[in-house]
């Protein structure tokens, strides 16, 4: 049976954060926010719907402000809402046969302070999974020497006290990190400020950070779903199997090809499969096969 699971946390502490390797492995590596979990579990029918999920009804925190909340596992793909969503906005979505849901939601600290200075508290989230991935995710610049792009992708911050940056998100893939998969593509940041971000901050894959501002951002990673299988392959097999050998004559030979063609567009119709360009129901002359 799927589970339904609502999970409370913060991205790192206000700074540097260990994120090679990641020192936090529960609450899908973020921080935890003591007094909100464990959160809200239960184990919905597959069918059912979870939601709706709501800024407004998240509790509140002292100290810290509800800046995301990502629901993943459910059928269709994961879902986001920031603060800057439209009044109103919610998230729901079908359960499906096996796949945990989780509704994550994010806080940050209140106030653009902290003991590391100013700058980018940065980290990348698979949002398929709701988990925080270790993986090389930007690249800062300028950063002639490499170390700014280093500490980005090590310690998820990149200090603005001297100077401003732009940190690209690596896309359309996800970067290496010893044997950890690179399948995740990307999919946006999202700004986690709980203020209005500044003019030009996110554009794209790039995150603009001005010298002297503190932001908290995620570069948000989704999982692409496997292809499903083509439900009338058996028929397709079977057309590229025939030949001209086994009928009597070619007259034989076309109505058995042009039979299964048709049977093949029939096939994709009822199934919702997206016919393959160019195909009809004609057969070739006997000549081209």
């Amino acid at each position: 049976m799927p589970t339904f699971t609502n999970q409370y946390v913060t991205l790192g502490v206000s700074g540097p954060h260990t994120r090679q390797p990641r020192t936090i492995t529960s609450y899908g590596g973020f921080t935890p926010l003591p007094g909100l979990n464990p959160g809200f579990t239960d184990t919905p029918t597959p069918g059912s719907t979870v939601g709706p999920i709501t800024l407004a009804a998240a509790p509140q925190q002292s100290g810290f402000s509800l800046a995301f909340i990502n629901l993943s596992g459910c059928v269709g793909g994961p879902q986001t809402l920031t603060w800057s969503s439209a009044p109103g906005t919610s998230l729901s979505g079908e359960v499906g046969p096996t796949d945990p849901i989780v509704a994550l939601y994010v806080y940050v600290p209140v106030g653009n302070g902290n003991g590391n200075g100013t700058g980018a508290v940065i980290d990348a989230l698979d949002a398929t999974t709701n988990q925080l991935v270790d993986n090389d995710f930007v690249t800062v610049s300028p950063d002639p020497s490499g170390a700014l792009t280093t500490e980005a992708n090590v310690e998820g911050w990149v200090s603005t006290k001297d100077s401003g940056y732009t940190i690209t998100a690596d896309h359309p893939n996800i970067g290496p990190y010893e044997a950890l998969p690179t399948t995740l593509l990307f999919d946006q940041w999202v700004d986690l400020s709980p203020t209005p971000p500044p003019a030009g901050l996110i554009n794209g894959w790039t995150l603009t950070v001005a010298q002297g501002e503190t932001v908290y951002a995620l570069a948000l990673y989704t999982d692409p779903p496997p292809p499903k299988p083509n439900p009338c392959q058996y028929l397709i097999d079977e057309l590229q199997n025939i030949s001209l050998g086994d009928f009597p004559n070619a007259a034989a030979y076309e109505a058995a090809v042009k039979a299964l063609r048709e049977q093949i567009l029939e096939c994709e119709r009822a199934h919702g499969v997206l016919p393959t360009p160019g195909f009809n129901p004609q057969p070739d002359p006997p000549g081209r096969q």
